[in-house]
């Protein structure tokens, strides 16, 4: 029975990390578009450094650049 508890209780913990909006794994994959001079440029979110706290993009002319959480919000398509 505790192990039940225990597992149920891990299982929502996973759950919920998995609902949170501000969750920085929710954000990988997901494409962004940003306005650079008067182009619009296309990237994706390719990872997080946790210890930063920033987000690696990369846009579809090879460039790259750090954001953070507010910065990608906007730039989600």
């Amino acid at each position: 029975d505790k192990k039940k508890k225990e597992e149920s209780k891990k299982s929502d913990r996973v759950l919920k990390k998995k609902d949170d909006p501000n969750n920085p794994d929710n954000f990988i994959g997901k494409k962004i578009k940003k306005k650079f001079g008067k182009k619009f440029f296309k990237g994706v979110i390719e990872s997080y450094d946790k210890k930063a706290r920033f987000f690696k993009a990369k846009y579809e002319d090879g460039d790259t650049e750090d954001l953070n959480l507010k910065e990608v919000k906007k730039l989600l398509v």
